[in-house]
């Protein structure tokens, strides 16, 4: 989960820079004679519809998803995912399982990130889209439904002796997630 939070803060970062560039190319216009701005604002006629907008100043969705069948497939295994996790309720007590836990938690967190970062980008693009509007709401709803399937991971982790979580902590299995153990003893 960690390594995926890192791509895709990343990947929001690096979007987020080309459209901070975008927006000062298009307020180049609004400057004083003495170079200070005198307005941040950009009327109406002045805003450039999507397409065009020149491609170097686009954001390049399709590295996340080719298409939009590509991201109802990622939505379909998310989906998948989400019902694995009954299979961990009640038995995170040894460290093979907290493990497999853990890893299907960073799997589940990495793909409702993308879908989530995609359709919220698209929807940014065009706000009155209702393709994107509907995009936007259905990843949402899913990135909930996928914090309340992973809710029982904390509360049931910490209901362990600390003895035992002292053991798990120290586990070679469960080296990579160490930290993770750490703050949840915390």
């Amino acid at each position: 989960m960690r390594g995926a939070k890192v791509m895709c803060i990343t990947l929001a970062i690096s979007l987020i820079a080309v459209s901070t560039a975008r927006s000062q190319a298009l307020s180049e216009g609004t400057r004083t004679p003495n170079n200070t701005h005198h307005s941040r604002r950009i009327s109406m006629e002045q805003l450039l519809k999507r397409a065009d907008v020149p491609k170097e100043h686009q954001w390049k969705l399709e590295d996340m998803f080719a298409d939009q069948k590509a991201w109802d497939a990622s939505f379909a295994e998310l989906k998948n995912l989400l019902k694995r996790t009954d299979e961990y309720q009640g038995k995170l007590n040894n460290a093979a399982s907290i493990k497999e836990c853990f890893e299907l938690e960073d799997e589940i967190s990495y793909h409702a990130e993308r879908l989530y970062v995609y359709a919220h980008m698209h929807h940014d693009e065009d706000t009155a889209n209702p393709t994107y509007q509907s995009r936007s709401a259905k990843a949402k709803k899913l990135n909930v439904e996928a914090g309340e399937a992973l809710s029982f991971i904390t509360p049931e982790i910490l209901s362990l002796s600390e003895a035992e979580l002292d053991k798990l902590i120290e586990d070679p299995a469960l080296k990579e997630f160490k930290f993770t153990l750490t703050e949840m003893k915390r």
